[in-house]
């Protein structure tokens, strides 16, 4: 087992020294070769968004909830519409490499920097979150503080991120899709498909109530949202977006990325079905995979684990990978880029340690993401929708919309207001659009009372 895990990881890490001789410039370390497959890009993004959050708190909420939460595979298909058809035209129209850069020539310096800051917290609290999640799982299963292996396998993608910039992350990226995918599909295959009995739908799962948990309209509408703030607004998926080279590429890169997230989490609602059949409805879903790893062959259980870091590591390097990026073009073009890569990396950490000791012993994954990560996207998801879409806004009104409705998404995520968990993103993004469009009226009301 302690061996294919070992095994992995030297994989990774000579994936980075093979692509570290290929940086010429910072071009290169940060965006690869326009040349690179659709498919790859694709997977990149499907992975990078998936993590061992996903890994731990998807089948956790099946088997604690049922099946409901599946309906929010639905999102992925309709999200591809506004994505393929405005976000990605008018990203491409710009002939900007960066949303950054697009902020910076459409309304100068200072939102540009606000929005940088913005993104660097969310994403790096996203990284943190990925992190803590992977070592919450192994720890049970290796013997392993989840301190210890917050440090190990965060020093690990730092590592290879730094040494192979773009394009070893994107190729480790696939390399991890493989892991990940042949893992589950051999657990589930060694419990047997006959034992899979999917369980009924709550009675209240059509419901309009905005207030139930999860419904039928949240975890389809709701979820398009979530998957709006990360591939319409996320400057990480538009690194991806731009090294598909055209825009019929890109849009294929949508198309991929959008089957294969389905695919792997369709095959982790299988795994979580199956391990509780096999367990016979008993046990949380980190005990009943640690008793299946005992049972399992060696190899078979060290693929699981390599599947499991697998996850996260790529979380981790694309995050580290595109800060570094938007770092280094922004306020350090001549640092090193593997120097700002493993700066980033070290906060990345960082991040993992302040989600231990201050969400991680109280908090459900399942509730920091859709209550906390992903609602604090939507103000951004916000900003990019107006700066693509209207000229109404001047930047002063978009910096202030933007501040202030980060402050409403941490008020209603953290607050008294309940709401079903895919709504909180719609929710805020919501609120983030109105005050903007409110600041501005404000101030265009006073300009005219000035004249």
């Amino acid at each position: 087992m302690l061996f294919v895990f070992i095994l992995y990881f030297l994989l990774v890490m000579g994936i980075g020294f093979f692509f570290f001789k290929y940086h010429a410039n910072s071009q290169a370390f940060y965006l690869g070769r326009s040349t690179m497959p659709t498919w790859s890009l694709g997977i990149s993004i499907a992975v990078t968004m998936f993590s061992a959050i996903n890994y731990l708190a998807f089948p956790t909420e099946i088997m604690q909830h049922g099946a409901p939460v599946l309906v929010s595979l639905l999102g992925f298909i309709l999200v591809i519409i506004p994505v393929n058809r405005w976000y990605l035209p008018a990203f491409w129209k710009t002939g900007e490499e960066s949303l950054f850069t697009f902020f910076n020539k459409k309304y100068g310096k200072v939102l540009q920097r606000v929005t940088i800051f913005l993104y660097a917290f969310w994403r790096l609290l996203w990284m943190g979150t990925a992190l803590f999640a992977a070592a919450k799982i192994l720890s049970p299963l290796l013997g392993l503080s989840i301190l210890s292996l917050i440090l190990i396998l965060g020093i690990i993608a730092t590592l290879y991120s730094c040494l192979g910039g773009f394009q070893a992350v994107v190729w480790t990226d696939v390399l991890q899709f493989i892991v990940l995918f042949g893992g589950i599909v051999f657990a589930i295959s060694w419990i047997g498909w006959e034992q899979i009995s999917f369980p009924d739908l709550p009675r209240d799962f059509f419901s309009f109530d905005p207030q139930i948990r999860i419904s039928f309209w949240s975890a389809s509408l709701g979820a398009s949202f979530v998957f709006l703030v990360r591939y319409g607004a996320d400057p990480l998926v538009f690194q991806r977006y731009r090294a598909a080279g055209s825009l019929d590429r890109a849009r294929r890169v949508v198309w991929i990325n959008s089957a294969v997230a389905i695919f792997v989490i369709a095959l982790l609602a299988l795994l979580a079905l199956s391990l509780q059949a096999w367990g016979r409805g008993e046990g949380r879903f980190v005990i009943l995979l640690g008793q299946l790893l005992q049972a399992l062959p060696q190899g078979a259980s060290g693929l699981i684990l390599a599947g499991l870091a697998a996850a996260t590591m790529s979380s981790l390097d694309s995050g580290v990978n595109t800060l570094a990026h938007i770092f280094q073009r922004e306020f350090y073009p001549q640092k090193s880029s593997i120097l700002i890569s493993f700066i980033v990396g070290v906060l990345g950490i960082f991040f993992a340690l302040i989600v231990y000791f201050w969400m991680g012993k109280t908090q459900s994954l399942f509730i920091i993401v859709n209550k906390i990560i992903n609602a604090w996207g939507a103000p951004l998801c916000a900003l990019v929708t107006l700066s693509f879409f209207s000229s109404y806004c001047r930047a002063s009104s978009l910096i202030w919309g933007t501040l202030l409705g980060l402050l409403a998404s941490i008020f209603i995520s953290l607050g008294p207001i309940h709401l079903a968990l895919h709504y909180y993103v719609p929710f805020n993004l919501l609120i983030s659009l109105t005050l903007c469009f409110f600041i501005e009226w404000i101030i265009r009301n006073l300009d005219r009372q000035k004249m």
